[in-house]
């Protein structure tokens, strides 16, 4: 990793007004790596004891992981991150704000794909292409009141992340992170250059065409044959119906303290939109 800061306001300090405090701009570039669990890229073996039909048991060699089909040609996770930021004070450092820009991608992801089970193992370990996140954190704090026995420091923050698949493992284009069929046949998905963690459903809702044009395109359940109403179910499961993402719009928080001599009151708020 390598990192580096330019605090301008000392290189034109002469140039700058008084109420001008600091001003520093940074960057910083990493690269980090991870392997994966020991015996899992080749067949290794194991002293066990193997039980006979009779009761008894006998000393054998076995697989040590015979569930997991080995990965020969795996290779090292690796994880590229790049910062680029400022952060600006004034007034007597009264008044503080910070922003980060940044971007990671993580390349040759490894991820346990599953196998049928007919070919005597139930999964095995890849490496799952470029997966980016990108985001922005800013932050402003400042101390309104300031005086002998007073003091009242606010601070805010707020943040934006987005997750985004460039590339899978060859001839992958969707991949389900999670799923429960217990909840309406809910998955997560992500997809090859779309988003990480989209929500979606086999079961849905029709946009309203009607006689009331005010509710054009909302979404409303449908009248079936056995049930008054219901949802739609998905044509094809391929393409199920999308809902949202589990990832945030933004996240934030809003901090106060308050003090009076060796007293003080601090309050803290936390905020998140979907």
């Amino acid at each position: 990793a390598v990192s580096g800061s330019w605090l301008f306001t000392e290189t034109f300090k002469d140039a700058l007004p008084e109420w001008f405090s600091l001003g520093k701009i940074r960057a910083s570039y990493g690269v980090t790596g991870r392997g994966y669990d020991a015996y899992r890229t080749n067949i290794g073996y194991t002293n066990s004891t193997i039980f006979t039909p009779t009761g008894g048991g006998t000393s054998a060699q076995t697989q040590i992981s015979p569930s997991q089909l080995p990965s020969m040609n795996l290779k090292p996770e690796m994880n590229y991150q790049k910062e680029v930021g400022a952060e600006l004070h004034f007034f007597n450092n009264r008044l503080h704000t910070d922003v980060t820009l940044y971007r990671s991608n993580t390349k040759n992801q490894i991820m346990t794909i599953n196998l049928p089970v007919e070919g005597g193992a139930s999964s095995r370990p890849i490496n799952a292409g470029n997966f980016q996140n990108t985001g922005m954190e800013f932050s402003l704090s400042g101390t309104p009141v300031q005086t002998e026995d007073w003091k009242w420091s606010i601070g805010g923050n707020i943040s934006f992340n987005r997750g985004k698949v460039i590339s899978f493992y060859p001839g992958q284009n969707m991949v389900v992170l999670s799923n429960d069929w217990n909840q309406g046949d809910l998955e997560v998905r992500a997809y090859t250059g779309g988003d990480f963690g989209v929500i979606v459903s086999g079961w849905g809702a029709e946009a309203y065409n009607g006689t009331n044009t005010a509710n054009h395109g909302k979404r409303v359940i449908v009248a079936d044959g056995s049930y008054d109403w219901k949802f739609k179910r998905a044509a094809d499961a391929k393409e199920k119906y999308k809902y949202g993402s589990i990832e945030p719009k933004f996240i934030g928080g809003i901090n106060s303290d308050v003090s009076w001599k060796s007293l003080s009151l601090s309050t803290a708020l936390q905020f998140r939109k979907g």
